[in-house]
Formats: structure tokens, sequence, C-alpha cells
């Protein structure tokens, strides 16, 4: 039944947050998906919010809204910070710089390609040498056949009448050791062509051979540039933090280390403890996370969603991930209690206070370098600063040692690590301490980081409401211009075999189908892996 009462004035447009009418406050539909109406004030804060909180990127609504219909809430310094931190979502593999005073993020837009093992051909070792490579190449040219020498032209009637200064390849060949400069060459390869037009006419055949001539020795010429200038690029091994411009290694990501080959014994160490106490990294910005109890779905403080056995998305996921395969085996059971009273016991714990200076303290265990891995103190009551004992040659200090420093090394082989995280559901689901709040399950299912992207061009919406600032549209990886495709009829769908339907642009905007991210051309071949 029809409940609309004709008499009855539509609803007041109105700000779906804040629920404001203002007649003077523009509402805006930034949605691709759907009609929900926001005034500038809180979409702007919600991209400030996204900004300051990785949990809220990107700003959505039922889908990803982009920054252009923000825009006009936004000072400058403010939709940079968003398009720093928006950036740093996107990328895919995150590169951090390696100063503990720094660790700012690095766009890869500022990161080298990693220098190739293939080597290149050795590059001229003169500029002479350089002009007679060119030179040569040139002389054997199909262009080159009226202009080799081999005919005496000067015999030709009236010749000299009107070439006074005759000059042909094979002369440029044998006195290239007199050219000081690559000017000097190219104005005697020009001054072949003035005589050919001088001579025959502009319009004549060899006359346009001698400019096709000219055009293979320009070419000739940038063909060693773009080699010099990508035997440059190439050799770079390392690379600055744009922040605070310590350098960094091309191939390790970490701080320069001159002609040392690259050491990530450091790195090693700190996955293989990862791997040892069953701790996960995030499969988008790769933060440590260890699942205290609960089923596998994880949400990640950058906003990914996973899941923890598999580390897939959890769109992706289908279940069949082995939950207790061979590399965690029992330090997730809630019925293995048997080993969690050992490991309590050796910790000397008091279980019920325990649990209470857990949720308001910060600690780590004592940890040595043992043969057999990462081995853990039990001696001690209570948590303790990190220490690590290491053998190393040269030191002052080698050769002595304290008794508590002797007492670890005489340890370390006898004990076996501890988990001080395992117990699962048993020990930690009614202790009381804040594990995070449940995975927000409405922003799993189109995550940039793991969605295969179908790209097709951003079409407006012709329908009479505000989408905002569509002149302002941005990539939203390098954040460059772009501009939606026109639509020449008012059609709701503009499929891929209805190309005809729609008016293209030099900057076209692409979006994504599914996940709803807005790119250019360069960067839409990027994400699709085509580059």
């Amino acid at each position: 039944m029809d409940t609309h009462n004709g008499d009855q004035p539509p609803p007041t447009p109105h700000c779906v947050v804040s629920g404001d009418d203002d007649e003077e406050l523009p509402l805006i539909r930034p949605c691709r998906l759907c009609r929900y109406e926001y005034c500038q004030p809180c979409l702007g804060e919600m991209f400030n919010g996204a900004a300051a909180d990785g949990g809220r990127m990107p700003p959505r609504c039922c889908a990803f809204l982009q920054i252009h219909t923000a825009l006009p809430a936004l000072n400058a310094q403010e939709a940079d910070t968003y398009r720093a931190k928006l950036e740093e979502f996107v990328t895919p593999d995150k590169v951090y710089c390696p100063a503990p005073t720094c660790s700012a993020f690095i766009s890869p837009r500022f990161i080298p390609p990693m220098p190739t093992n293939t080597p290149l051909p050795p590059r001229p070792v003169s500029q002479q040498k350089i002009m007679a490579d060119i030179v040569k190449r040139v002389v054997a040219h199909p262009a080159a056949r009226f202009f080799r020498g081999e005919v005496d032209i000067t015999q030709a009637p009236g010749y000299t009448a009107v070439v006074a200064n005759h000059i042909d390849l094979t002369s440029i060949t044998n006195h290239l050791s007199k050219y000081a400069s690559a000017k000097e060459l190219s104005a005697d390869m020009k001054l072949i062509v003035r005589n050919a037009k001088a001579y025959n006419g502009p319009q004549h055949p060899i006359s346009k051979t001698a400019d096709e001539l000219f055009d293979v020795y320009l070419e000739e010429v940038y063909k060693v540039l773009d080699f010099a200038g990508k035997a440059e690029s190439t050799a770079q091994a390392f690379f600055p933090c744009p922040k605070c411009h310590v350098a960094i290694c091309t191939i390790c990501k970490q701080i320069e280390h001159g002609t040392q080959p690259c050491d990530t014994s450091t790195r090693d160490a700190e996955l293989a403890m990862l791997q040892q106490f069953g701790i996960k990294q995030c499969p988008n910005c790769k933060q440590a996370i260890r699942k205290m109890f609960g089923c596998s779905h994880i949400q990640c403080r950058c906003g990914a969603h996973f899941c923890y056995h598999c580390q897939l998305s959890v769109r992706d996921c289908d279940g069949s991930c082995d939950r207790y395969d061979e590399e965690f085996s029992g330090q997730d059971s809630d019925a293995e209690t048997g080993t969690e009273a050992s490991q309590e016991s050796q910790m000397q714990s008091q279980p019920q206070q325990q649990a209470e200076d857990y949720e308001d303290e910060d600690f780590n265990v004592t940890i040595q370098i043992a043969p057999n891995g990462f081995a853990a103190n039990p001696a001690a009551n209570h948590p303790t600063e990190a220490v690590a004992v290491r053998d190393i040659k040269g030191d002052p200090n080698h050769g002595s040692q304290s008794p508590h420093t002797g007492q670890h090394e005489s340890t370390a082989s006898e004990t076996a690590p501890i988990n001080l995280d395992a117990g699962g559901s048993v020990r930690w689901a009614d202790s009381g301490l804040d594990f995070g709040s449940e995975p927000d399950d409405s922003t799993a299912n189109d995550q940039i980081w793991s969605c295969l992207h179908d790209f097709m061009e951003y079409v407006s919406k012709n329908d009479g409401y505000n989408h905002g600032r569509e002149d302002l549209m941005e990539c939203n990886r390098c954040f460059q211009g772009v501009a939606p495709a026109k639509r020449r009829d008012n059609d709701i769908y503009v499929s891929r075999n209805g190309e005809d339907r729609i008016i293209k642009v030099d900057n076209q905007a692409w979006e994504c189908l599914m996940c709803r991210l807005v790119t250019c051309t360069r960067c839409m071949e990027i994400f699709e892996g085509r580059v």
C-alpha cells in the first residue's frame, strides 16, 4: 500500500551525521553507492579523523570517500597530512626510515630501482670515442648513401658556384680527432643538409634524404644520452630519507653501508623470535600481532582484516587453513593447560595478582642469545629490561664479565623458551584485560590492500545533486589531478562495451568497482601489475 501523502512536504534534507539542515551549509552526496548527504564540517572531520587514526582510514560511508568531496573543508596542511597518510595506507610494501630517531614512511616515489645484477656494456672512455661510434652508425644507415663521398660531387656542373664549403661523411670520419665538442660535429652534420638543399633545392629527393640523415644522427645522439642516464640511475646503491636525509641502502633498506654486504642478521633474528613465539605479522603493514584468544578474524590497527592462521584477507580465506599447523602446534590450544601451568610455574607467577599487574605495566622478559635461539631468564621474579649478551671481537671488555652475565651464559643452553602469551581462552578470556574490540565486519570485504582491482572509467553522475568538487579530483596514489569521463546520455550504468556512450578526457580518472580506489592511468597500471 502506498503510504505517501501527496499533501505532505518531502523530508527536509539534512546531514546524516549531525542532523543539521541549515540551508546555508550545502549538503554533499560523497558516496558513490548511496544517497546519504553530509555537510562540509562533518566531511572535514571524517578526513581529519582518518589522518589521525589509521583504523579510520580510509574515510568511508558505504564506500571509500574521495578527497575532492571534502577539500573545501580542509586547509592546505590538513589536506597534505591526509594525502601522506593515504599514500602510506595504499602502499603495499611499505618502507620506513631505518634511523631509530626518524622511522618516517618513505613513499615509493622516492625509492630508486634496485641495482640490477646484469652487467651493463662498458661505457665509452672518451668523447672522441663516443662521436666516432655515432658517426660509424650514421654512415652505415641507408640514408647516408648520397653523402659518403663515394662520388666526387664537386665535379657536378655548377656545384662549386652554390656550395662554398663542401663536406661529406668521409671527411667527417677522417677528422673526428679535431672535433672539440659534439656541437662542432652537429654543425658539420647540418652543413651536409644545407649543401644538399642549396644545390638540389629543398624539395629534391636528395634534400629529403639529407633531412632523414640528420634525424638519424640526432637519434644516435639521444641513444647515447639515454644510455648514460640509465647507467647512472641503475648504479644508484642508496637514496636519502626525505625527512632526516640519512642514506639508505636500495637493496636491504637499512642505513647505507658502503661496500660492505647487506647485513640482515638483526631482521632475521627478529623474524625468528616472532616465529618462535607464534606471533604473526599483518600482511598489510607488517606490524607484529599476537592473537590471545577468540576466532581467527583479526583487524589490525592499520585497518586490514585478515585470517590469523593463513594471513589471507578474510574475504579470500575459505576457512580451510589448518588452525593447528606445525608452526604453532599447541601454543594456542585451550586444552593444553598442563603446558600452561608448567610455564607459569617457571615464571614463579602469582596468577591473580599478576593478571592485575599485567593490565597496568609494560614489560619485557630478559632475553639472551643462545646457541639454540632465544631463551628467557626464568630466575627473575619480575620481568626486566631486555639484555643481549654478545661475544664481540675487539671489545675492551671482552674476556671479563659480571656474575650476572655469567649466570646468563651458563644457563642459556639449558633454558627452554617461555611464551608469556600462551594459554588461549582458558587463561585470557576471563582475565579482565583489554585486547581490543571485535573487528568491524562492515569494512572487511572491500579492502584496498587485498583487492584484485577491476578498474573502469570514472563517470560523473548527472542526477542534479552535489557530489563534490570533481574539478579537484586526485589520483589516490600520486595525487595528480584527474578528471571524470562525461556521460553522453542519462544511462545509469556504462559497461565496458559501452565506451561510445562516454566522453574520455586526457587525464582520465579510473575507479575500481570493488574497493572504489580512484587513480590516474599510470597508477592504475601499477595497481594492476602491468608496470
